[in-house]
């Protein structure tokens, strides 16, 4: 583990910073979404999409529900 993060990303290094911040918007996005009625139960999934410099494993953990 990191002392820095505590995170590890599936390479097996720390989180940087940065990943955690775009969770964290990630997940405001989705929530204005909701908040918004732009999306609701029985609607299509969000689809989020990150380019290639993302862990998209990492940030899967990140975003998921049990973090």
């Amino acid at each position: 583990m990191s002392s820095a993060t505590g995170w590890l990303s599936s390479s097996g290094s720390s989180v940087s910073p940065t990943m955690i911040g775009s969770a964290v918007q990630v997940r405001r996005v989705v929530g204005d979404l909701i908040a918004g009625g732009q999306w609701r139960p029985g609607d299509a999934d969000i689809l989020v999409v990150f380019d290639v410099g993302y862990d998209a494993p990492c940030m899967a953990l990140l975003l998921s529900s049990a973090v």
